[in-house]
């Protein structure tokens, strides 16, 4: 089974090492409220899913990511015959699953396609552009995040009006944004990662600040 490689880090606004963010051109995508999922295949043609904290069995229990999981399965032959395509190399898809329409605090008009909407990719280590993602995603029949900016910025105050985009889901509000320059690079903890940034919209932090002290009055009571 490939061992899937986690996903690069990604700071929130601020953060020490993002000083540089804004240096040359930005991509800035929607972050959509679900649960982090990566499926992939390696230099062998070994097919192999993650979470955002393990790798996934794909022979037992998936949990809440089952139907992705289940959904890879389906397309293995597929995916097979795109690694063949590219000469062998690795390919990584990372991608949010929602499972319903409401996966955490964000109750949406409708689940991705297949419950999966593809943010980033990789082949053979190297990002790949959008344009990438939309192909990919339209083969393997799941939906691709949408680009809501491509270019150069002269500060964050010109990127704030994307956070009062609607959901390319419907129903909501964008969460927030990730802002990602692939050109800079940032060391953590003895691995590089290009600088990627979240901007959470300050409802949906006002939202989960309040689900939370809900949740936290409620096992008070009980």
């Amino acid at each position: 089974m490939y061992e899937v490689p986690s996903y690069t880090k990604v700071l929130t606004i601020g953060a020490r090492g993002t000083e540089h963010l804004l240096r040359g051109e930005v991509v800035v995508q929607e972050k959509v409220d679900g649960s982090q999922f990566a499926f992939g295949i390696d230099a062998e043609g070994n097919i192999g899913c993650r979470s955002h904290h393990q790798q996934i069995d794909m022979n037992g229990g998936a949990g809440m990511f089952e139907a992705a999981v289940a959904y890879v399965r389906e397309i293995s032959p597929y995916i097979g015959g795109l690694w063949g395509a590219l000469y062998q190399n690795p390919i990584t898809w990372y991608c949010e699953y929602l499972q319903r329409p409401k996966q955490n605090a964000l109750a949406y008009d409708r689940t991705p396609t297949n419950h999966l909407v593809l943010f980033d990719m990789s082949i053979d280590g190297e990002w790949q552009p959008h344009e990438a993602l939309v192909t990919h995603a339209h083969e393997l029949g799941i939906d691709a995040i949408p680009q809501l900016y491509r270019s150069t910025v002269a500060s964050l105050d010109e990127l704030r009006p994307l956070l009062e985009t609607k959901s390319y889901l419907g129903g909501q509000t964008v969460e927030g944004i990730v802002i990602k320059n692939y050109a800079e690079l940032l060391a953590l903890g003895g691995r590089t990662y290009p600088v990627f940034c979240k901007w959470v919209n300050a409802a949906f932090k006002e939202r989960n600040a309040k689900n939370r002290a809900a949740k936290s009055t409620l096992k008070t009571n009980l």
